[in-house]
């Protein structure tokens, strides 16, 4: 009878651990498809041409040190009212790049993106005009520290 009780035991553990990792396999792939999405929607918005070189693509810079939070559970698609069941995402937009990002320096430190953006890709030209843009989608997991997808891309006129 205790071998019996055991194994009903392991297995109900089993059944648990396997629920816990399936929940948070399934937060990453939305969060990720929130910033995949995110990441198409500012490259579809194109990069309008500014005034000088280190004011272009003025449309991108202002949506440096954006963010929003999103709703999204399985039964509803992203953006829905919050429920029960809904995860809330918190998205961040990073923009880096020379110049100046609603009103600030675009390089908030150091942050020069590897390889430089800063970079003459031709000695004894001028570096090109390139902005990083970085989103990251982050949730918060019951008992775990808050969890984080961070996608990137670089844009130019």
């Amino acid at each position: 009878m205790g071998i019996l009780a055991m194994g009903i035991a392991a297995l109900g553990s089993l059944v648990l651990v396997s629920s816990n990792q399936n929940r948070r396999t399934f937060a990453n792939a939305q969060a990720e498809a929130v910033a995949q999405r995110e990441l198409e929607r500012i490259l579809a918005l194109g990069c309008s041409n500014g005034g000088s070189d280190t004011n272009f693509c003025d449309n991108v810079r202002a949506l440096d040190r954006t963010g929003y939070d999103l709703s999204w559970s399985a039964a509803a698609l992203p953006g829905a009212t919050t429920t029960a069941g809904t995860r809330t995402y918190h998205l961040d937009i990073d923009v880096d790049g020379p110049g100046t990002c609603n009103g600030a320096p675009c390089f908030e430190g150091n942050e020069t993106g590897a390889p430089l953006l800063t970079r003459a890709l031709v000695p004894g030209q001028p570096a090109p005009r390139i902005l990083n843009v970085r989103v990251t989608v982050s949730w918060l997991e019951p008992n775990r520290p808050r969890q984080a997808v961070v996608l990137q891309t670089r844009v130019a006129p």
